[in-house]
């Protein structure tokens, strides 16, 4: 299911259990280059790993409480952005992102973030979008720059990753912030 257009020749598409070998490709081909800053990419293995994650954000998109949308470029998979810890009560959630490394660092994660959080405030009416990310992260920094997030902290050694403690930057996005950039309404 197309979710949103993010350019000419790149969409956002909610994945699916049928996706799962192109997934695991993908995921293979890229392990180290994600590895460096989370890991997701370790949480699945197996190609069953991969069809349980797919089966379960097919779920949580129908039942609107987070999901993840692969970045399709010419009908390929090249990454994938999804919503993690959705808090419906407070109509707020955590965006999340990756991209294969031979398609960084064109601008397609700034268009995929930013047509997805055009999707989920207006489908999903949240109030924030926030950005979690290693405080050494410059890439993921620049992003949240670039769409108008504000930085709202830093946690102090808040994620154990590879063994040892790092820093976690926090940035928020408002509605009616997004709305303003846009020269929309709320």
């Amino acid at each position: 299911m197309v979710l949103a257009r993010v350019d000419q020749t790149t969409e956002l598409k909610v994945l699916s259990e049928p996706d799962a070998p192109i997934f695991y490709d993908v995921l293979q081909a890229n392990r180290e280059h994600l590895g460096q800053w989370f890991d997701f990419a370790e949480h699945l293995q197996s190609m069953e790993e991969v069809v349980a994650f797919l089966r379960r954000t097919e779920e949580r998109h129908t039942r609107r409480n987070g999901f993840w949308c692969g970045v399709w470029q010419s009908g390929n998979l090249i990454g994938a952005v999804g919503v993690a810890n959705f808090d419906g009560d407070n109509r707020s959630l955590e965006l999340a992102y990756w991209l294969a490394s031979n398609h960084t660092g064109k601008g397609i994660a700034t268009r995929a973030c930013s047509a997805m959080i055009d999707y989920l405030f207006k489908e999903y009416g949240v109030n924030r979008v926030g950005i979690r990310c290693a405080a050494e992260n410059q890439r993921s920094a620049a992003l949240a720059s670039r769409l108008g997030f504000r930085m709202e902290g830093l946690l102090r050694q808040a994620e154990r990753f590879d063994g040892r403690f790092r820093d976690v930057a926090v940035y928020g996005l408002l509605a009616e912030e997004w709305c303003a950039r846009r020269g929309k309404t709320a």
